[in-house]
């Protein structure tokens, strides 16, 4: 907010989920005062994820002079669409006055900012410049107008690489695979879903055979209990390959990082299943700052503290029922 409301030139936002709740009016009221003293503010919005809400809630941001669009489809999505209707946007974009950037797991929405864990990344300098460009390239792509402000004239942070990726382009499932392929000392993954393809099950059992000290960490319970009985299918086969699993016990936790070897971090809004790898529009922010990463894997290892490590006997208590609860989201959540 803070940033937002010291924008002097322009306003970049692309969310999956733009709640009329307490953070989201408090986020729609700056945008809007911005937009009224003339700040081009562009908002794009997942229309399938916010079609249920009320249009007036949209409609006040947009007689305040805020430019929208929805992502998919207009309001008769349903029948222009159809086809196109599964394919999301859902990725997490702020950039302000091209020099500042946010990538993440955080929606604006109260859940993200106050009632669960998420992790975010700031920064500033040419790495916002890529990310405004990535923003227009959907911006345009809606038939909207405009261009980047293009502050940093093609100029790179070599620390900081912004990765999109949309749907039938696995970029992000090849980025990990590789990231494991070339661990020397320790991989460690957070996120809330994990229903993930067999090559990176595959990437995991190589990098624990080679010594690479894997780690897993997904929330006890999720938003959904489908996706929390998938995950815990999973627990079997990744107690088998020597990956070390832990459940967060005090909330949900919605971050998607992955740090690896102090040297290496990911931040951003892809989760480790089929939908982020093969089917919605993600982006994420690759670091290569060992600071960074360092600070990833402290907050990694506290986490730890706070979380139970899965063991073969907890495995060998679940009953029948359990066990056919946990394979039947997998079996449904694989084919989404």
């Amino acid at each position: 907010m803070d940033d937002l409301a010291c924008a002097r030139s322009s306003i970049c936002m692309e969310y999956f989920v733009f709640a009329d709740d307490s953070s989201g009016r408090l986020i729609r009221d700056v945008l809007m005062r911005k937009a009224r003293e003339g700040i081009p503010v562009k908002l794009i919005i997942e229309n399938v994820i916010n079609a249920f809400m009320q249009k007036r809630y949209f409609k006040e941001m947009e007689a305040a002079g805020i430019d929208i669009r929805f992502f998919t489809a207009d309001d008769k999505f349903l029948f222009t669409v159809l086809p196109d209707i599964n394919f999301r946007d859902h990725r997490k974009i702020a950039v302000i006055d091209g020099r500042i950037g946010y990538v993440g797991g955080m929606n604006i929405a109260r859940p993200y900012h106050v009632e669960w864990r998420d992790t975010h990344v700031r920064f500033e300098g040419p790495a916002a410049g890529k990310l405004e460009e990535i923003f227009y390239q959907s911006w345009h792509w809606l038939d909207g107008t405009g261009e980047p402000t293009a502050l940093y004239g093609g100029q790179e942070d070599e620390r900081i690489e912004l990765v999109p990726g949309g749907p039938f382009y696995p970029v992000f499932l090849k980025r990990y695979v590789e990231l494991l392929d070339r661990a020397e000392h320790y991989a460690y993954f957070q996120t809330p879903y994990f229903v993930p393809p067999d090559t990176l099950m595959a990437a995991m059992r190589s990098a624990v055979e080679r010594g690479v000290d894997v780690r897993l960490l997904v929330p006890r319970k999720t938003d959904h209990i489908t996706a929390t009985a998938a995950n815990q299918s999973f627990f079997p086969a990744l107690l088998e390959a020597g990956v070390r699993v832990y459940e967060y016990l005090p909330r949900f936790n919605h971050s998607k990082v992955v740090v690896s070897d102090d040297r290496e971090c990911w931040v951003g809004s892809v989760n480790l299943d089929n939908r982020s790898f093969f089917i919605d529009y993600e982006i994420a922010a690759c670091i290569r700052d060992e600071a960074v990463a360092l600070g990833q894997k402290a907050t990694f290892l506290e986490i730890l503290e706070d979380s139970h490590e899965v063991t073969p006997e907890d495995i060998s208590d679940w009953t029948p029922i359990q066990r056919v609860s946990h394979h039947l989201p997998r079996i449904l959540l694989k084919q989404l």
